[in-house]
């Protein structure tokens, strides 16, 4: 069985432990960790048995149980998804009218079985990371203006008001079992409103940009939470059509977000690495970056940086 390596540092996008396959080297370490891991929907029966408010939701292989499912409820929008997790938002849908369920549930079927849920608002969606038991990273996240409900930015690190840590922490503990492996990032994504923290999500491994060296490494050396880094970064997210992928050019963008670009990865999924000190900043560059894909591509696809 494979260990992972002690320093954090040594770790690569792309390796072993990477974003491609990180999720099955934690199953392949971890044979006997909760199901609530890898089904959405027994996660949302055990929060809500736990006392959080969860989406209304069913879970089908029957194209007409969902479908049954949307006309009754007929409140836009919804989420249409796998109801297995670790799929990091892939397979995942945002439909604004009933018009548009055959043709995702098309595409989404041979992920089956299907979830459909109903939209959670929140204020501001966050993630939250722990390494052996401790609070280390929280990270602000938004999606993409687009049917298909894609990350299109994260921010961190970020500091919440207490409550809401307070919340984080208690949520976290809900998983304590899992919360203390040793170095293995464990993460809970939450909707965070004026009434509650509310946890939506939970994931193990490293799929994230932000925990590796070149993407700032916030794990290396980060004992805890309390440690405040004056340094805020911004990882953007591009999903171009295949055939405008090779029309990016890198040298421009440098050249347009050259007081806070860090990074450029360009692929199906490009990113754009932003570091600053001044949150002003990040904004003014997230609309410069926007503005070239929005240029380059059509609107479907053009993220939302405002927040």
């Amino acid at each position: 069985m494979q260990e992972l390596p002690e320093d954090f540092s040594s770790l690569k996008i792309d390796n072993q432990f990477g974003l491609d396959d990180g999720n099955v080297v934690i199953k392949s370490l971890l044979p006997k960790i909760p199901a609530t891991i890898f089904r959405r929907d027994l996660l949302r029966d055990f929060l809500k048995a736990n006392g959080y408010k969860q989406p209304d939701f069913l879970v089908s292989e029957d194209f007409a149980k969902i479908s049954a499912w949307a006309v009754k409820r007929n409140l836009f929008p919804i989420l249409l998804k796998t109801a297995k997790n670790q799929a990091n938002n892939q397979n995942t849908f945002l439909l604004k009218a009933f018009r548009e369920l055959p043709a995702f549930y098309e595409e989404i079927q041979e992920h089956r079985p299907v979830l459909i849920e109903s939209f959670f608002p929140a204020k501001a969606r966050l993630e939250a990371t722990f390494i052996n038991g401790e609070l280390v990273l929280v990270a602000q996240t938004g999606t993409a203006r687009s049917l298909k409900y894609l990350t299109s930015w994260r921010v961190f690190p970020v500091y919440p008001p207490t409550r809401c840590l307070q919340e984080i922490r208690k949520a976290a503990n809900l998983f304590a079992e899992i919360k203390i492996l040793r170095n293995i990032p464990f993460r809970l994504g939450f909707a965070f409103n004026a009434e509650q923290t509310t946890p939506l999500s939970i994931n193990l491994g490293f799929n994230r940009h932000e925990y590796f060296q070149e993407y700032g490494n916030r794990l290396v050396n980060r004992q805890s939470f309390a440690e405040p880094d004056k340094q805020l970064n911004k990882i953007l997210f591009y999903h171009p059509p295949a055939e405008k992928v090779a029309e990016i050019d890198a040298e421009e963008l440098l050249q347009l977000l050259k007081t806070s670009v860090r990074k450029i990865k360009i692929a199906a999924t490009t990113v754009i690495l932003l570091t600053s000190n001044d949150p002003t900043q990040l904004l003014e560059d997230s609309k410069k970056a926007d503005g070239y894909f929005r240029y380059l591509c059509s609107e479907e696809i053009r993220p939302d940086n405002q927040d």
